[in-house]
């Protein structure tokens, strides 16, 4: 479990990495001169989350965020191996956390079956049910659909991470890309509580560090949750907003992104789900 960020940050633009803990790295595309939030220009910065778990013999990085021109994501992640073996797992395949695939070719991918994927990599296809081996540790993979039909998350039960690429969002959720995602959302929620039992040290390691705002980030929406910690309470909390937007009841405000505005961005407790209004297309990237 991680208790506090050791503050070690290294900049390698347009990278900046930081050890959260012994065993675990957390790197995204923003530097002090580039942060996340709104630029002097007007427009919004989104880095994607990559993490590096670290074994004696090994490395698995989780997620390879957006694409950029070069290698400085595989310098990044070369450099903090120092000549251990690389495996990469992936969450989901939008374009932000698969963007430098082709920098890893070379290592073997955990790639998940119902997200296709493009890649010349060895690679081996999950559905959730599987493991992952990387000792000392021992990664549980989880079906988690609702931001994608086939989004995975993979839990160290014994560390208590939960690395979930925007499967439960990062303090708010995406539910966009499928005409069911509510629903669909509220069963996954069921089904990973139920896995998770009382397991209060958990730590969801999201695809969007940034937004969970441990410092306040200029442009997100003052009405959107802060969670600086991610845990049960905040997953108890997505269900019960999900069950409320199921049932009419879930408070709501307008919403905007992809072009559409047929979109709500709903709000309980330490959740934020931004979904479909009733009866309109999914979002198509």
């Amino acid at each position: 479990m991680c208790r506090a960020v050791i503050p070690a940050p290294l900049e390698y633009p347009p990278y900046t990495a930081q050890r959260l803990c012994p065993g675990l790295w957390h790197i995204q595309d923003a530097t002090a001169d580039h942060p996340p939030g709104t630029q002097p220009d007007g427009s919004f910065h989104s880095p994607s989350s990559v993490y590096v778990v670290e074994t004696p013999s090994q490395v698995m990085v989780v997620d390879l965020g957006p694409p950029y021109p070069g290698q400085a994501l595989r310098a990044l992640v070369d450099r903090i191996a120092g000549g251990r073996a690389i495996q990469v797992a992936i969450t989901h395949n939008h374009f932000d956390h698969i963007g430098a695939l082709r920098q890893f070719e070379d290592c073997l991918h955990h790639l998940p079956q119902r997200d296709p994927i493009q890649t010349a990599a060895p690679s081996r296809l999950l559905t959730g049910g599987e493991s992952i081996a990387l000792p000392p540790y021992h990664f549980q993979v989880l079906a988690v659909p609702g931001h994608t039909r086939g989004s995975l998350a993979f839990y160290e039960p014994e560390q208590g991470w939960l690395f979930t690429g925007d499967a439960f969002g990062s303090s708010y959720v995406w539910l966009l890309f499928l005409p069911d995602a509510v629903e669909v959302y509220r069963d996954t929620l069921r089904r990973t509580l139920a896995l998770l039992g009382e397991q209060e040290d958990l730590l969801l390691l999201p695809g969007h560090r940034y937004q969970q705002q441990l410092l306040p980030v200029p442009g997100i929406d003052p009405r959107s949750p802060r969670n600086p910690r991610l845990g049960l309470p905040y997953l108890r909390d997505m269900l019960t907003l999900s069950e409320q937007i199921l049932a009419g009841t879930a408070a709501s405000r307008s919403f905007q992104a992809c072009g559409r505005e047929d979109l709500a961005a709903y709000t309980y407790g330490r959740a934020e789900i931004d979904a479909l209004l009733p009866g309109r297309p999914p979002v198509e990237l």
